[in-house]
């Protein structure tokens, strides 16, 4: 799932649809340590895999909207409509109306087996007034949207949507604070002797997240603090049993881009650690 690419390349927010189709949340590549406790199992694995591949994600999309920030990108019509998905217009769908103040990323790439959605629309402010253009922002909101979504659903298939918003606060000075919510359904059909349906409702709610402009991680949005709080509902029915529900909680501690997570499920807990990113030092 990992992706530590930024999908805006030299400021002028180029899409390279290979990054977006790594921007998944899926299998993460990360390891974990996990201890001996009583929380484990398949279904716990999995979990623990989809919500660090959703903060490592949302870490990517961080990263680029600080590099927009960074890039000093203007609010010239011309160069908009010149690049390859990039327009000023409506945001999420169904979101309400934007104004010409919205710069929307969009991008959508199709293939023998489905499609891969991406749509990022971000505005700059100013004593918050939004305007054209980062230079100069004080605050920046991100609105995110990624879907993955399969033609043949009569074979193994694992589908993806994530949406959400962030809220960037201090982007004029060198510590930029990121709040937010980010949702992710995964919907997961594994065809075998029997087969196997999971679906994944994850939240995420972001607090106190930040990131240093002095060190250089602006450039890889790496966090330096900051507290990620994880609730996930996982269904799963096997062949024509009924389906089965459990419900997850992750707390999530980052400093200088290393999670402490704390997972609770009914009676059960564990703990782990992973390494999202490392935040280059100031030396």
């Amino acid at each position: 799932m990992s992706s530590r690419k930024s999908l805006f390349v030299a400021g002028l927010f180029v899409l390279s649809l290979v990054a977006i189709g790594l921007m998944g949340c899926g299998d993460d590549d990360k390891g974990t340590s996990t201890n001996p406790n009583l929380l484990s199992g398949e279904d716990y694995v999995a979990t623990t895999s989809q919500v660090n591949g959703l903060v490592d994600s949302t870490i990517s999309v961080v990263a680029d909207g600080l590099a927009s920030v960074l890039s000093g990108v203007a609010g010239d019509d011309d160069i908009a409509t010149q690049m390859p998905g990039i327009f000023y217009g409506p945001g999420l769908p169904g979101d309400g109306s934007y104004d010409d103040t919205w710069l929307v990323v969009t991008a959508a790439q199709l293939s023998a087996s489905g499609t891969v959605y991406y749509l990022d629309s971000l505005q700059f402010s100013v004593n918050g007034v939004p305007q054209t253009t980062s230079v100069g922002a004080e605050n920046l909101e991100l609105r995110h949207l990624w879907r993955v979504t399969t033609d043949d659903t009569t074979a193994s298939y694992t589908d993806y949507e994530t949406t959400g918003t962030l809220e960037f606060e201090g982007v004029d000075g060198d510590l930029a604070t990121v709040s937010g919510t980010l949702t992710l359904e995964v919907e997961s059909k594994e065809v075998g002797t029997t087969t196997e349906w999971n679906t994944w409702e994850i939240t995420i709610d972001l607090t106190g997240v930040t990131v240093d402009k002095t060190t250089g991680s602006w450039t890889n949005g790496c966090p330096g603090q900051g507290t990620i709080d994880a609730t996930v509902s996982l269904t799963t029915q096997v062949g024509q049993d009924n389906p089965t529900v459990t419900e997850y909680e992750y707390t999530i501690t980052i400093e200088d881009g290393t999670a402490t997570v704390a997972a609770v499920s009914g009676t059960k807990s564990a703990t782990y650690s992973v390494d999202f990113c490392s935040a280059p030092s100031a030396n």
